[in-house]
């Protein structure tokens, strides 16, 4: 595994899989931005943690520096806060807008507004 980066991308997940184009998007930005890949992921989901590893040690996959960070549980507020106090978060990756809002129980809020850095969103309805 690389030198940690100055600078990290943060891959937000949620569910029982990973979202192949969402690991893709971040993966690239990751590399057009010289920066790491944070990975968030809700703690008790053994399953989908092992499958990032695996994807992440593909022998197909270019090197690049990644962590996993386990959480108890991860709503849209969480990855803002987490990465608004992190400062060597440069953007955050989610799989979409619909998947994240759809989960939430408070919809009248957005906290993505409050996000200190860009929002990528790795697919969209149409």
């Amino acid at each position: 595994m690389h030198a940690r980066p100055e600078r990290m991308v943060l891959l937000a997940l949620h569910g029982d899989h990973v979202d192949q184009q969402a690991l893709s998007s971040a993966t690239g930005l990751c590399k057009r931005l010289d920066a790491g890949l944070e990975i968030l992921v809700v703690a008790p989901d053994n399953n989908l943690r092992h499958a990032i590893q695996q994807l992440m040690k593909a022998p197909d996959r270019e090197p690049l520096y990644w962590s996993l960070s386990p959480k108890p549980m991860l709503r849209r507020r969480d990855v803002v806060d987490y990465a608004n106090t992190h400062e060597n978060i440069v953007a955050v990756v989610i799989d979409s807008l619909e998947h994240w809002d759809g989960r939430a129980q408070d919809r009248s809020s957005n906290p993505w507004q409050r996000l200190r850095c860009p929002l990528v969103t790795a697919t969209h309805s149409e």
